[in-house]
């Protein structure tokens, strides 16, 4: 039981970081771009001082965004499992700061 509750847990600001770190810089390079900057939070409703951020979880809790008025990527830890789901959340983010 330890085990799976271990494993459904979140990965912290600071392990999320240290893998955007080592891979966003190749990211942007493969890709043709320059990065953008990263930040981490809990969810994207407590980012935004949502009212209701219970039922708000229940509904629809996005596991990254791109901002694209200021030009920032945000990761959600509580979606964060694992070094893939850090590396698809870029992946998929950062194709945004190609688009007009």
């Amino acid at each position: 039981m330890k085990l799976i509750q271990i494993l459904l847990e979140s990965l912290n600001k600071k392990e999320i970081m240290d893998i955007v770190k080592k891979v966003y810089p190749r990211i942007a390079k493969d890709l043709g771009s320059r990065m953008v900057p990263v930040e981490v939070h809990n969810n994207i409703y407590k980012r935004l001082d949502a009212v209701g951020i219970e039922d708000l979880m229940k509904q629809n809790n996005p596991s990254a965004q791109y901002d694209w008025d200021k030009k920032k990527i945000y990761l959600y830890s509580s979606k964060m499992k694992n070094s893939e789901e850090i590396i698809k959340s870029l992946l998929h983010e950062h194709t945004h700061t190609l688009q007009n």
